[in-house]
């Protein structure tokens, strides 16, 4: 019998490295996590992120089939078999997507969450976050990704918006003021809002962790402002729009909302989102909100920080009738005629700084309309009341007249009513402007303008800003003598009002009395609306002494003369060929002929429509050789 057939022996010391090492194919996933960074704004990597590469399940947990760390450029890597990708999910097509677990870090100043999945949400060029049923590509890779081109994920949901309206006067867009709360609502729970407030482009750029991919995403503007750089503090305006916001995603021109979001980002830092609210007051409601930034803005820089603004101050889009006021104390009301109205609107909220810092009441506004001598329910810039309705309502109108100059039309010239009657402003009877709030105002107005401002600024005025900002209109509400001047010519005098008779002479005398080298000029303006009527002062006249016949060349020099209302008389008799020569805004010297007089002294007066100064014996007549013939 044979012997059967045997395989041959291996060499001695080869029987372990005849043996061929087998490498499985396998397949790489590649994917780099970022996040925004608020601070500096711009998407930066997020390193030593731990990521889980996970398989989704419908019935019971995901599984966890592999964890990795990201590198510093924010990088991850996974290398699987088809073995090991079957051996950890359990399934020969899992559903893949990738949970980031930030616990723990901080970055740009932000806290991240404890962990956030890629299964809603695409990766920044659009590829999704959540791969059903993967089949295992060997040497090949996840939606094809790679080193150089990874999946890119970002983080939370950053958005940038910027917010306009459309002037409810011209419909010209503008932007929303500072300031503005705007909420973003990017979750299934109608009540998780996240709360931001516009800055100085009318813009919210922001970070949230709360959104949830695949959500609608819209926003929601509250007609609610704050500003504590300016010391504006939180304000509304009331409308009678019934969700008293504005939803982004209804009812507009321009409906704007982002539905299913998948998408990591909203707009860009430098190309935000733009929104637009052009109805159902929403727009009227956002410019009250920019005018109130404008008052505020100037009250703040001018007092240098002394007003605070109005606790809870709520502007209404609707009132009484068809009238525009201030009551009570906290609460203004603008109707459907003057939502567009800038001059009207600043009006009406300067009365609210009036209340505050007079300490005037609600009760006491009340009774100031019911008291004779105070407020006229009905009224005219030109209109003859009394000094307390003057002073309430010439503040209001100072305000009015240097955002608005237009708004403004009383003269130095102009007529007034008086009852049924017209009269003349000025030059008789003497102060009559002290009861006339227009006369109040302009006249206030123009010292405001050549003495406050000065040099400072060859136009005066508060032009639209962009944003609410008016220091970017009207950059001397900035310059140190500026504030200084409005301070003692403007802000003082209106704390000397009594909040149970505030009354035009009160608000003048302390402007004299915190402003005694400028009051000489400024009375001139003042004068010019029959206001302040200060009379003249003669100080002496040169020569002192001429002939009996007249006709000598003299000059008088003192105060407050002004060509328009100015006699002169020596000896009773009238001059001629009287000039008046202005020194800055004072008029302080007359040229003029003396008329023929007796030999002696005779008085010298001068008369304006305030008074009358007299320099006893100040001019001497005498009897000359050459007056015995006087030539012809």
């Amino acid at each position: 019998m044979s012997n059967p057939v045997r395989s041959a022996a291996p060499l001695a010391g080869t029987a372990r490295t005849a043996q061929v090492n087998v490498t499985f194919p396998k397949m790489d996933i590649f994917a780099r996590f970022e996040v925004w960074n608020l601070i500096d704004k711009k998407f930066e990597p997020l390193g030593n992120l731990p990521v889980d590469l996970m398989d989704f399940n419908r019935v019971l947990s995901d599984t966890r089939i592999e964890t990795r760390t990201t590198d510093s450029s924010g990088l991850i890597r996974f290398s699987l078999t088809r073995a090991d990708l079957q051996r950890k999910s359990g399934e020969d097509k899992p559903d893949l997507y990738f949970k980031a677990r930030p616990k723990g870090l901080t970055h740009g100043g932000v806290s991240l969450p404890d962990e956030w999945s890629t299964k809603k949400w695409n990766d920044k060029n659009g590829k999704l976050g959540f791969f059903p049923n993967t089949a295992f590509v060997a040497g090949g890779s996840l939606a094809g990704a790679s080193a150089a081109d990874p999946l890119v994920y970002r983080i939370g949901l950053d958005y940038h918006a910027r917010f306009l309206f459309k002037d409810p006067k011209d419909s010209q867009p503008h932007l929303a003021p500072k300031g503005l709360r705007v909420g973003l609502h990017a979750a299934d729970d109608a009540g998780r809002v996240e709360w931001r407030r516009t800055d100085a482009d009318g813009e919210v750029h922001g970070l949230s962790f709360d959104a949830e991919g695949a959500a609608d995403v819209f926003f929601q503007v509250a007609f609610n402002i704050e500003d504590p750089d300016i010391h504006l503090p939180v304000a509304t305006a009331a409308t009678n729009e019934l969700a008293g916001a504005w939803f982004t995603n209804w009812s507009d021109a321009d409906q704007k909302f982002f539905p299913g979001n998948s998408n990591t980002s909203i707009g860009t830092q430098a190309s935000p989102e733009l929104l637009t609210c052009s109805i159902n007051q929403r727009h009227v409601a956002l410019f009250f909100l920019t005018m109130l930034y404008e008052h505020a803005a100037f009250f703040f820089h001018l007092t240098d920080g002394a007003w605070t603004g109005v606790p809870n101050l709520e502007i209404n889009t609707h009132g009484f009738g068809d009238s525009a006021y201030s009551w009570p104390v906290g609460s203004v009301h603008i109707t459907q005629d003057w939502w567009g109205d800038r001059g009207t609107l600043i009006h009406e909220l300067s009365h609210q700084v009036m209340w505050k810092e007079v300490g005037i009441s609600s009760l006491d506004i009340v009774g100031q309309v019911i008291d004779p001598q105070g407020l006229c329910m009905e009224h005219y810039e030109d209109m003859v009341s009394n000094w307390t309705h003057a002073v309430i309502e010439g503040w209001a109108e100072i305000f009015e007249g240097i955002f608005e100059p237009s708004s403004m039309s009383l003269t130095g010239s102009s007529t007034v009513r008086d009852g049924s009657r017209r009269v003349p402003l000025g030059p008789t009877p003497p102060n009559q402007g002290l009861a006339v709030e227009g006369a109040f105002a302009q006249g206030v107005i123009s010292v405001f303008k050549s003495f406050v401002v000065g040099s400072a600024s060859p136009t005066p005025v508060v032009p639209r800003s962009r944003n609410g900002d008016v220091t970017q209109t009207a950059s001397w509400i900035k310059d140190p003598g500026v504030k200084s001047r409005f301070k003692s010519t403007i802000w003082g005098p209106l704390h000397a009002l009594k909040a149970s008779e505030p009354v035009t002479p009160d608000f003048l005398d302390r402007m004299r009395n915190l402003n005694p080298a400028a009051w000489p000029d400024m009375v001139v303006k003042l004068n010019a609306f029959n206001m302040a009527m200060d009379p003249p002062l003669i100080d002496s006249i040169s020569p002192a002494a001429g002939p009996a016949y007249g006709g000598q060349s003299v000059t008088i020099e003192g105060s407050l003369f002004h060509p328009a209302q100015t006699q002169v008389t020596i000896g009773g008799k009238p001059v001629t060929g009287m000039v008046s020569v202005p020194n800055g805004n004072n008029e302080t010297t007359i040229t003029c002929l003396t008329p023929p007089g007796s030999p002696g002294k005779a008085d010298v007066v001068v008369t304006t429509s305030a008074g009358s100064a007299t320099l006893s014996a100040g001019y001497e007549y005498q009897l000359a050789a050459s007056t015995l013939d006087p030539e012809p």
